[in-house]
């Protein structure tokens, strides 16, 4: 696109990002651990870029925690195994039937999930998909996001 320095500064400061993200993280004894969710059920394959931003953030990704494949998702019972200790929920789609407050809805009343930490502490987050689902300058945002979530005491800045 002819913006190569531009294009280096978002780099560098992305880098920047993760840097101070891991510094704050890295010594965390227990991780928490996250499921996230799409409109069509809950993924994250081992590997995959949303492990790669849960790895960044200081988190277990619950999914790839069990082996997920890329393409699968989590069945209702591999999310109880897990017993996530936080939820992440889609905020947007192009299917207009799909409703982000509906979907946490029928979360919070799956008798399914009723006893998982995720719902018992209320940890039951929105976030937007450009910040855990796509390869941007928004990824290091993500990183950051999930980091604040589940460690809000270490991001207090």
């Amino acid at each position: 696109m002819g913006e190569e320095e531009k294009g280096r500064k978002i780099i560098s400061k992305m880098r920047r990002d993760l840097m101070i993200i891991t510094t704050k993280t890295q010594n965390i004894i227990h991780k928490k651990t996250v499921v996230a969710f799409t409109y069509g059920g809950a993924y994250g394959a081992k590997g995959g870029l949303f492990d790669n931003i849960c790895n960044y953030a200081g988190v277990i990704n619950g999914a790839a925690q069990i082996g997920l494949k890329r393409g699968e998702k989590l069945s209702k019972e591999s999310i109880v195994t897990i017993n996530p200790d936080i939820f992440l929920l889609p905020t947007w789609s192009h299917n207009p039937k799909n409703d982000a407050q509906k979907l946490r809805k029928e979360i919070l009343t799956d008798a399914t999930y009723g006893k998982l930490k995720a719902i018992e502490n209320n940890r039951i987050y929105f976030m937007p998909d450009r910040y855990r689902s796509c390869s941007s300058q928004y990824i290091a945002n993500g990183v950051y996001k999930i980091a604040q979530i589940a460690y809000p005491d270490l991001f207090t800045d």
